[in-house]
């Protein structure tokens, strides 16, 4: 997946997906981070297509 949000410190930048889920702070995304930990980014900063 690709971050799409311009101010984002990862804009622009490819991430390996990991999950998807929607809990009391919106729809989320994880991605793996360069050591392996699970990390989450709101889905409608990247370029993940919301249901």
């Amino acid at each position: 997946m690709r971050v799409t949000h311009p101010f984002h410190p990862l804009a622009g930048q490819v991430l390996q997906f990991v999950a998807r889920s929607r809990c009391w702070s919106g729809d989320v995304v994880f991605y793996l981070d360069e050591q392996g930990r699970r990390r989450p980014i709101p889905a409608a900063w990247t370029d993940v297509v919301a249901d």
